[in-house]
């Protein structure tokens, strides 16, 4: 039975396949991973979905009134709590029945307490009744903030995805969290298996390398093999043999050359000393052939100037043309071991580099994260800031007008203290007039006494002749005396009227002046109180874009968180795939030392 002989490059090749499948894993790895980001996505969806639909089905108020505090006995008893545990076990059986994606094993509903929550009602028997449950700070802050939230975890048979979604009452206060999760052996079922990848692309990629393998070191082995089976036989002495492979290559001149010799061998043997010389020479010629064989390069045939000497050439000349396609390939294969080596360097550099980049992006995410909270804050102090001078503009147009009311008020109050004050001045001016009518009056009443006086006296001489005109001129007198008493008084009253009148007056233009005044600090505030309304007007119009822009920092930074989450998964995913392209490149290092180990069993000539 013929030995089936592995030669040097039917090992090459199978080591540039082996070479190939390790790019082959890579490629799956890569595929693997946009595969599963695909089906998490998926059932991201999905839960986000569940969880909306779940969020309107149970109301906050309804859950604060159940009597927690009393046990679950009592709970169970309770028409609330049995309709809730109803509604829940249907929407479950619901969802299973529409999302054919993955089912959802468990719905829990947990009472919030602080930074802890309490179960309530759950599906899964395991989860006991007001047992606590601690939930990530990430989860706990978002769910605070009224918001769904999706958390991806480890866990035993496989990964685990959950949905919280916050329950609140009728004044938007969250009072519970309702936790959704998928059934982890689906979720396992659905995402990709890494050996299941890998084979997928491997087995192939084997089968066509070792088919590729062995073709081309059959297409290089078999030429030689039939000319050493060729070369065998003539050396038994079957000197009419001639070659007839058609390879249209150095190897097919070899053998133009041996039937070329052949013939002349069979021409000029004559004797069986010649035979046996020949004998002899095609002896030591296939001894050197077969030490080619195995391996060593380095002998040459004798060329001598007989039949046996373009032979010994035509093999000399395919020994070096195989010595150089050997230490080609010994070349080759120390340049791939000196470039897996580098690749085995710089995927080490990119492993570390996509580590520390992933806990980078992570650090950044959660800066994104407090950025966002801190513009939101922002946003919702600066609408409240809007609304503030908002009032204010309306408070300054309100006193505009009051103010403008007042200036109105004030100039009508002058006009009146100045009227009032001629009125006043024309008093006076009469009081003197008065005085001076007074004045006549008391002389008329003094010459009247005097004449009534006189009046007397001639009545008194005349006896009882005058008596009766004595009896009217004393009338007379007192009515004079009176009459004088009379414009005294008014003498006094009228001086007190001018000197009430001048106080009057004076009161008055002191009044006028202060009215001034009064008029001119009115027209102050008013045009002072116009520009703070403008300053305010400003300042609204101010405070309105800035809120706008906040509205839209709030809408960018979500964007941004969103998009710093998305990139902190896929730098994750980046960091797992170097990971694994450092493990395959120390693969391809090991195979490439086989490789140089294989092709230094050969002797090559220095």
């Amino acid at each position: 039975m013929r030995r089936f002989h592995l030669g040097l490059l039917w090992k090459f090749f199978i080591v540039l396949g082996l070479l190939s499948l390790g790019s082959l894993a890579i490629l799956s790895a890569v595929h693997m991973r946009q595969v599963k980001q695909e089906r998490l996505e998926a059932v991201d969806r999905q839960l986000r979905q569940a969880a909306l639909a779940l969020q309107f089905g149970i109301s906050g108020d309804s859950l604060r009134a159940l009597p927690l505090e009393e046990g679950e006995a009592s709970a169970v008893l309770n028409p609330t709590y049995r309709s809730l545990a109803s509604r829940i076990r249907e929407y479950q059986r619901w969802l299973n029945k529409e999302n054919t994606l993955i089912p959802i094993k468990t719905i829990s509903v947990l009472r919030l307490e602080n930074n802890q929550a309490r179960v309530i009602f759950s599906t899964s028997r395991a989860l006991k009744f007001l047992s606590q449950q601690t939930l990530p700070p990430s989860v706990l802050l978002r769910v605070k903030q009224g918001q769904i939230e999706l958390y991806h975890h480890a866990g035993n048979p496989g990964p685990q995805s959950s949905a919280y979604v916050p329950i609140v009452d009728g004044l938007n206060n969250v009072v519970a969290v309702a936790r959704l999760d998928v059934d982890p052996a689906a979720l396992a079922q659905q995402l990709p298996s890494a050996w299941g990848m890998m084979f997928r692309y491997l087995a192939p990629g084997l089968l066509l390398a070792f088919l590729a393998s062995f073709v081309l070191s059959r297409m290089v082995t078999r030429p030689i093999d039939r000319y050493v089976a060729f070369v065998n036989q003539v050396s038994e002495g079957n000197y009419h043999l001639r070659s007839d492979m058609h390879t249209y290559d150095e190897l097919e001149k070899i053998g133009q050359a041996l039937n070329v010799m052949l013939e002349k061998l069979e021409g000029l043997i004559e004797t069986e000393a010649d035979r046996d010389r020949l004998q002899q020479q095609i002896t030591s010629l296939l001894r050197i052939v077969s030490a080619a064989a195995d391996g060593d390069f380095t002998v040459r045939a004798e060329v001598t100037a007989d039949t046996l000497g373009a032979l010994a050439d035509s093999f000399n000349l395919m020994v070096a043309e195989l010595s150089r396609l050997v230490h080609d390939v010994k070349a080759a294969s120390d340049q791939i071991s000196k470039s897996t080596r580098e690749v085995l360097l710089t995927t080490e550099v990119m492993a570390q580099g996509a580590e520390t980049q992933a806990k980078e992006i992570e650090a950044t995410y959660k800066a994104a994260r407090e950025m966002a909270d801190i513009i939101k804050y922002a946003n919702d102090r600066t609408l409240q800031a809007a609304k503030s001078a908002q009032r204010a503009a309306e408070v300054a147009q309100k006193g505009s007008l009051v103010v403008k009311k007042s200036i109105e008020g004030m100039h009508r109050i002058r006009e009146t203290v100045q009227e009032t004050t001629r009125r006043v001045r024309l008093l006076g001016e009469s009081s003197s007039e008065i005085g001076e009518i007074i004045e006549v009056i008391s002389e008329i009443a003094n010459r009247t006494n005097l004449l009534a006086l006189n009046a007397t006296i001639e009545a008194a001489r005349a006896g009882d002749a005058g008596r009766g005109f004595a009896v009217v001129a004393d009338e007379v007198r007192i009515l004079a005396e009176r009459s004088s008493q009379a414009a005294k008084d008014i003498a006094v009253l009228i001086e007190s009227i001018q000197v009430g009148t001048s106080e009057a007056v004076q009161a008055m233009e002191h009044g006028t002046q202060e009215v001034e005044k009064g008029t001119k600090l009115v027209d102050e505030a008013g045009t002072s109180l116009k520009q703070i309304l403008e300053m305010v007007q400003v300042s609204s119009r101010s405070i309105t874009e800035i809120s706008g822009a906040f509205q839209q920092q709030t809408k960018a930074s979500s964007g941004i968180v969103k998009a710093m989450e998305r990139i902190a998964t896929i730098a994750q995913q980046t960091a797992k795939g170097a990971r694994k392209s450092r493990l395959l490149a120390e693969q391809m290092e090991r195979l490439s030392r086989a490789l140089h180990v294989a092709v230094a069993k050969f002797r090559l000539p220095e």
